[in-house]
């Protein structure tokens, strides 16, 4: 569990203690390939990440033809924004492979963030490096 966490992004340079404390808020998910994580629309309250598998973001175009946004790989996140915006999810995500993700709620990302400010640093650096690709 530990060598994935210091796959991610956003935690990736938080020393060893903290990853620990840290695990307690993730709980493991299995999705079959070609279900639907999460879809665009929906309400949203969890962040995810890719344990194990790929999966694709796509958004419906004003034609109704889904377009690519990116494939996701393990040690990747997504569902960050409506966590932090409590929005609706702005794409949906579907899984390539079998998948095992880890996700974590709206509250216990916010307690993570609380306990260690940086996270926060760490998650708009990788916004930002997200809307520079697009």
């Amino acid at each position: 569990m530990k060598e994935l966490l210091k796959k991610i992004s956003f935690l990736r340079d938080l020393p060893d203690h903290l990853l620990e404390r840290f695990r307690p808020y993730m709980a493991r998910r299995s999705y079959t390939a070609g279900s639907v994580i999460v879809e665009q629309d929906e309400a949203g309250d969890s962040l995810y990440i890719i344990a194990q598998g790929r999966a694709k973001v796509c958004i419906m175009g004003e034609d109704g033809k889904e377009v690519l946004l990116s494939i996701l790989k393990e040690g990747d996140f997504f569902g960050e924004m409506s966590v932090i915006d409590r929005k609706p999810r702005s794409a949906s995500v579907v899984a390539l492979d079998d998948c095992e993700l880890f996700t974590i709620t709206r509250n216990a990302f916010l307690e993570m963030i609380r306990e260690c400010p940086e996270i926060s640093l760490n998650i708009l650096y990788v916004m930002s490096e997200r809307l520079r690709r697009a």
